[in-house]
Order: C-alpha cells, then structure tokens, then sequence
C-alpha cells in the first residue's frame, strides 16, 4: 500500500520539528551578543545527527516492522527485548561518537553526563508515538473490516427475508 501524499508532507513537517527541538532547548536563553547563532544551530543540528537517524530509523522499524510481527502476533516477550536491544543500541551508539565536534560550543546542548537522559526521553516519546499511530491505524482497519462485515450481513438477512416474503421470484 503506496502512501498518501499528504501522508509524507505530514511525516517531513513532523520530523522537521522533532529535529529542531534540541535546537529550540539549546538557542533559548543561552546565546549571548557575542555568539554567532547560525553557527550554533547548524553545529547542533550537525551533532545531532546520527542520533536523528537512529530515532527515525527506530520509529519506522517499531511501526512497520516490530508491532505487526511481534505485537499484533502477541508476542509481547520478544517485543519487548527487541525495544530493549534498539534502546541499548541507540544509546550505544550516541555514547560512542564525539559528542561536540567544537569546543568552544561545549556550553550549548546537554552536558555529557545527561546525554543518556536525553536520549532515553526522546526514544520514549518517540516510541509511544509510533506505538500509538500503529495501534490507532490498525483499531481503524479493525474498525472498518467490522463495519464491512456487519453490512454485508445486514444485506444478507435482507436478501433472506425478501426470498421468504416472495418465494416465486
């Protein structure tokens, strides 16, 4: 199933503003005359970047892949370590890269002890986000499979009373 246009724009507007929250916390109140501001954002968004790509990996792969195959199928043990695996991952893998390529920045952003924190807050937030647009688009297939259902069993009884009321037709 192809996604909507709308669909995607929606997707890039929310991970456009996801991306520029830490910049939002680290610019607010911090930068003084002196700093040049451009070149604080671009070296957060900069440092940030391989823990972008690990979240929004995360986000599709728990959405499209971990909740039809292990919680949809009630396989609530494996799902379980499989968040887990990707939340010790994830953090291995920020914990692992330089955290400020400059410095002289070193003020800006959260300090390095807090960076785990940080990094369990957003992965949480963004797994009750994917969780919960998983779960709400499969209640609506549900919903829909069951409202096709009830109406084809509602034309059913009414082919089945019309047969009895007209036997000869």
């Amino acid at each position: 199933m192809k996604p909507k246009p709308w669909v995607i724009a929606l997707h890039i507007v929310g991970w456009i503003f996801f991306i520029f929250i830490p910049v939002f916390n680290i610019t607010s109140g911090k930068l003084t005359p002196d700093d040049n501001t451009l070149h604080v954002i671009s070296n957060t968004l900069y440092r940030f970047i391989p823990f972008y790509v690990c979240i929004i990996l995360f986000f599709y792969v728990n959405a499209n892949i971990l909740m039809p195959r292990l919680f949809f199928q009630e396989k609530y043990i494996a799902y379980s370590v499989a968040i887990a695996v990707s939340l010790a991952l994830t953090i291995f893998i920020i914990q692992s890269l330089p955290f400020n390529p400059n410095p002289s920045l070193q003020k800006f952003g959260p300090p390095k002890r807090m960076l785990t924190t940080f990094i369990v807050f957003y992965f949480v937030i963004v797994f009750l986000l994917s969780s919960g647009i998983r779960i709400t688009q499969q209640w609506m297939k549900s919903e829909k499979k069951r409202k096709e259902i009830e109406t084809e069993k509602l034309n059913t009884e009414l082919s089945f009373l019309k047969a009895q009321i007209k036997p000869h037709f």
